[in-house]
């Protein structure tokens, strides 16, 4: 892969082609060479983009990267973005350290896999060596996740979970950080809120100088955590991967909290409670077993079944399956393509004994029975056409239900609007056969795309896959219920150099402020309180810091604001 490319495997929903999708034993290489302006230049490339197709499977890829300077780069090896479902494994993530730079949710790191609001994932037998990230999960709406035998090396962050993930529990999983990154693992939500134990690491071994812990992680207690089983002995980590062993059973703890009712919403955005009830509800439907008669998930389900949630959750479920062949279309369609298949190949042998043959006579014959193929052929393929437009039929049947059924929905918050809105907006398009929204569907898109993704609910994210935008900053959006937005407020910008630092780094604002400088480690404590006046940079002695992820707070007098991390490595 080369600077300043997009991505070389790219899949976009919905399209009958990508079920089953495999992307297998490729390579991808992205080199960022020295940039003339390294502040204002930045490259943008992914290996593989994937936004909202599921079942596909990414196995045995090679990514490489290299950098030459300080250069703000962003390359993603593989980027899930509302795309449940998927199999991850066996893929290697090799590179250098970028500048860890990060003062958006983006960020410009270098990241093995970044997964954006994309639950049910596998994630199996993958490694990351010398990234900044190496895996980087987003948003509530990644839980169901499988994180299995992966191996972290000399990762300046092996394992990310940005503010308002979940996960969900990873239970003796094997993965290993035999390295010594910067910071392995690093959880950066809210411990108060319970997010952390909705995503707990539970290793098989209490020895802590195992590379089944990872060795420094934030926060250091309650989210890795000991299961009380020892490791198995002589069992290869490969062994472990997903086609040796049978899937988790469904369900998580934010399920288990959303059934009981003690899910806490993250930051106050009740938008995210109900977010997680749509994801138990989804569950349970799913899987009736869950539900015996008479139990709280059964009380649960009924309560929620001829509800909102039942209805949208529905009506997301059939539009995530709206390209999906049936059984029994899909067995025919397979036996006509195998039909077609073997006919051509029949067809290609008579053409070259056609060539082979000696008398008049023979090419005769051979004449023939290549009439006969033919004729054969053309009718398979026929068939094929007309199963062709049976499946369009069908599709349009299904988009035809999905909008009635939404029109039966009457939504009373915003969350729940938002994805009504998607849902409408999508059947609308595939029906109509265009291939681009229309101005009027891409202003509607735009304006929940917008919105603070924890209070729009999934379905804003929904929204940026549908018209494919992405660069929003959360948690710059979403301070939290109830208090002022940072659309409210103007932004300061600031570059923090050198970011891994030492002894020192430098903040250099974009014009002269005056304000107060904090720095906090992430147990909350502020490590550092500096004022300032007229500075149009800072010079930080770092010291006496420990080794670890700080966070950076600047505000001025003007109302401006920064908030950046710093990563402290000796």
């Amino acid at each position: 892969m080369t600077p300043n490319s997009s991505a070389l495997f790219s899949l976009n929903h919905p399209s009958r082609s990508f079920k089953y999708a495999r992307g297998y034993n490729n390579r991808f290489h992205d080199d960022a060479k020295t940039s003339p302006d390294p502040v204002f230049v930045q490259y943008q490339s992914y290996g593989a983009w994937i936004t909202g197709p599921t079942r596909i499977t990414l196995q045995k890829n090679k990514f490489f990267q290299n950098y030459e300077t300080d250069i703000r780069h962003e390359f993603k090896g593989i980027w899930l973005t509302g795309s449940p479902s998927n199999v991850l494994d066996k893929n290697d993530f090799v590179g250098n350290y970028g500048p860890m730079n990060i003062t958006n949710s983006g960020g410009y790191a270098y990241r093995g896999i970044h997964v954006d609001n994309s639950n049910s994932n596998k994630l199996s037998c993958n490694t990351s060596t010398n990234l900044n990230q190496g895996f980087f999960f987003n948003g509530p709406a990644c839980d169901h996740t499988n994180f299995r035998s992966n191996t972290m090396t000399d990762n300046l962050e092996g394992l990310y979970l940005s503010p308002g993930s979940i996960i969900g529990v990873q239970s003796e999983k094997m993965n290993t950080w035999p390295g010594s990154g910067a910071l392995e693992a690093h959880f950066d939500g809210m411990p108060e809120q319970g997010l952390m134990f909705m995503s707990q690491f539970r290793i098989n071994t209490s020895n802590q100088n195992s590379p089944l812990w990872a060795s420094p992680r934030v926060p250091a207690n309650n989210w890795f955590v000991p299961s009380g089983n020892e490791p198995p002995i002589g069992v290869p980590l490969s062994e472990t991967c997903f086609e040796e062993i049978n899937e988790d059973p469904p369900g998580s703890e934010a399920n288990a909290r959303a059934i009981a009712g003690t899910f806490e919403d993250y930051k106050g955005y009740p938008a995210s409670g109900w977010e997680a009830r749509l994801d138990a509800f989804a569950v349970l439907a799913a899987h009736p077993e869950l539900r015996p008669e008479n139990s709280p998930e059964a009380q649960f389900y009924n309560t929620h079944d001829t509800g909102n949630t039942g209805k949208l959750q529905r009506a997301r479920d059939a539009w995530d399956n709206i390209t999906v062949f049936t059984a029994s279309f899909e067995s025919s369609w397979n036996a006509n393509q195998a039909d077609i298949a073997a006919k051509l190949g029949e067809i290609r042998a008579q053409t070259q004994l056609m060539q082979e043959a000696e008398t008049e006579s023979e090419q005769q014959q051979i004449a023939q029975t290549l009439g006969t193929l033919q004729s054969e052929l053309t009718t398979l393929q026929q068939t094929n056409q007309s199963l062709s437009e049976q499946y369009k039929s069908d599709v349009a049947d299904r988009a035809n239900q999905l909008a009635a059924d939404l029109d039966n929905v009457n939504t009373t918050d915003v969350w729940e609007q938002n994805l009504k809105t998607v849902l409408v907006l999508s059947a609308e398009k595939l029906l109509s056969g265009n291939t681009e929204w229309t101005t009027t569907q891409y202003n509607s898109l735009k304006s929940i795309a917008d919105q603070c993704r924890h209070e729009g609910g999934i379905g804003v994210v929904m929204a940026r896959v549908a018209i494919e935008e992405f660069d929003y900053d959360d948690e710059a959006m979403c301070p939290g219920a109830g208090l002022p937005r940072s659309s409210d407020a103007a932004r300061l910008g600031a570059l923090v150099a050198p970011n891994p630092a030492s002894d020192f780094c430098r903040l250099t604002f974009e014009q002269p402020v005056n304000g107060s400088l904090r720095v906090y480690n992430f147990q909350g404590q502020v490590v550092r309180n500096v004022r300032f006046a007229e500075a149009s940079y800072f010079e930080l002695d770092t010291r006496n810091l420990s080794s670890g992820l700080y966070g950076i707070e600047v505000r001025t007098k003007q109302g401006l604001r920064y908030a950046g991390k710093l990563s402290i490595v000796r």
